[in-house]
């Protein structure tokens, strides 16, 4: 579309009707029930420009392509006051279809692979190995172990170097002048670590630093030895909550129903409740769905806080006044914003979790949490049942239909007409 002026816009209160302009280009979508819009942009269409449906005489829906490229623009809005004994299109049951039929025209080819390539990196032998330093750590004064541990980080190439650069730093930890750095360290490694690594994990949670604990609990995790449950369940009650966290995810992991008790008692206190309702999930506790449900809410509702004080705490750091914050001030700002950064991480990496947990249920657990998402007010649930709901087999979603149609929220009802 090429812009004429500003707003060039088409209003009419008593509705546009929507209807299909370009035959197959919306497969599924049932027409017969009218749905109109009331306002539309009426700029003039690019050459070369398909209209796939219209708003009374305006096209509403268009299409363009631009070399491989694909566009897809929507012209109407939900703007002006709908007349009574119409339908706006946003509150039409088929306008989900309609909009998934045009991410599949934009995303067209999308299944398409293209061949793996693994990228190898090369060591530098200039420079400090994991293996050498691992084999001669022991040999060296503080001051110089720490910096042969932090050049020995650019020559972590593969899991084996990964394993003993972790290892070198566990061993000299004594030596260590910045702890920082050791941080840096565990985190650089774990994505390294996986089913053979169960030793070296639990020698990691023997460590007196929290976050070499943390990455011992994720290397127990990853090893899936449910041997290591009574270790993993023990690291529920550490007190930095960041550590609890792994040790938590490894046990959704081992997924072993004998962990519930455990997992439970993270339900009472005020950290980690939404990743523990996850867990029991995953371990076959639907029997605490109700429960679990409510957590699944109030996480929703916590995120959203947590990204509030985000913008807050950088509106402090570098808004309009913050010229007038003192070294000391900034330092504790920066603390802050770090503090709801990592919380804010955490909460949506919880709420990821826990609706994996959700969609892997079986069809009568899953029928049984649409029968309690309907009863909600929480419109931030919304995605969950829908992705729920279209998972589901045919006789099971013909059996929660009449519970959806009855729900407190409108797009819920809608997703059942």
């Amino acid at each position: 579309m090429r812009i004429a002026k500003f707003r060039d816009v088409v209003a009419d209160n008593r509705g546009l009707p929507l209807k299909p302009a370009a035959a197959g280009a919306f497969p599924g979508v049932d027409w017969s029930v009218p749905a109109c819009a009331y306002s539309v942009d009426v700029s003039p269409l690019k050459d070369g420009a398909t209209v796939l449906a219209t708003a009374g005489d305006h096209p509403a829906i268009v299409s363009y392509t631009c070399g491989k490229g694909r566009v897809i623009a929507v012209l109407i809005n939900p703007h002006g006051v709908p007349a009574d004994g119409t339908r706006p299109y946003w509150e039409w049951s088929q306008w989900p279809r309609v909009l998934a039929a045009c991410l599949g025209w934009v995303g067209a080819g999308f299944e398409a692979e293209t061949g793996g390539m693994v990228k190898k990196v090369a060591v530098d032998p200039a420079k400090m190995t994991p293996e050498r330093l691992f084999m001669e750590g022991f040999d060296l004064p503080g001051k110089q172990f720490t910096a042969m541990l932090r050049e020995a980080m650019g020559n972590v190439v593969d899991a084996e170097s990964a394993r003993m650069l972790l290892e070198a730093a566990v061993d000299n930890v004594d030596k260590v002048e910045d702890t920082e750095l050791l941080s840096e360290v565990a985190e650089l490694a774990s994505p390294y670590l996986g089913r053979d690594d169960a030793e070296l994990g639990e020698k990691l949670t023997r460590s007196n630093l929290d976050f070499i604990r943390g990455a011992g609990y994720r290397c127990l995790g990853l090893a899936g030895d449910p041997k290591y449950r009574a270790v993993l369940e023990k690291g529920l009650a550490e007190d930095n909550p960041v550590v609890a966290r792994e040790a938590l995810l490894s046990l959704g992991r081992l997924g072993q129903r004998e962990s519930a008790p455990a997992v439970e008692k993270i339900l009472a206190s005020p950290e980690n409740r939404l990743l523990a309702a996850a867990v029991l999930l995953r371990i076959g506790r639907t029997d605490m769905l109700s429960d679990a449900l409510a957590v699944y809410e109030q996480g929703l509702v916590r995120r959203i806080r947590l990204k509030s004080g985000k913008g807050a705490a950088i509106d402090n750091l570098y808004g309009g006044v913050s010229f007038k914050l003192t070294p000391a001030q900034r330092k504790r700002g920066l603390a802050e914003l770090r503090k709801v950064e990592r919380l804010e991480r955490n909460a949506i990496d919880d709420i990821r979790v826990f609706n994996e947990a959700v969609l892997a249920l079986p069809p009568a657990d899953a029928g049984r949490t649409l029968d309690l998402l309907s009863q909600s007010t929480t419109r931030e649930i919304l995605p969950l049942a829908y992705a729920l709901y279209n998972r589901l087999p045919a006789e099971a979603a013909q059996a929660v239909k009449p519970k959806l149609l009855a729900a407190q929220l409108t797009e819920l009802r809608l997703l059942a007409e």
